[in-house]
């Protein structure tokens, strides 16, 4: 990521900004719940970057288009969030 640039094409920068980003960020953060969970989970900062507009999406009840390359961690970007916001 040269100039600034957000790691996730259309994010913000992975920087918690509310209670729901920090909340996401303790997740997938180093030493998080998900790397103690799961031996060889690794801090992506672009995981973080996906999983911030997918989770305001869930509680806006609106609709995102998301597209990350392999190796993002796209399942966790959007899994996180649906099971702490999306309810049922």
């Amino acid at each position: 990521m040269e100039d600034g640039a957000a790691p996730f094409a259309g994010a913000a920068p992975a920087v918690p900004a509310t209670a729901q980003d920090d909340a996401l960020a303790a997740i997938f953060r180093e030493g998080g719940t998900l790397a103690r969970a799961l031996p060889g989970f690794r801090f992506r900062p672009q995981q973080l970057a996906m999983a911030q507009p997918i989770a305001q999406a869930i509680a806006a009840r609106g609709q995102l288009v998301a597209e990350a390359g392999t190796g993002t961690g796209n399942t966790f970007a959007y899994l996180v969030p649906a099971l702490l916001y999306g309810g049922k």
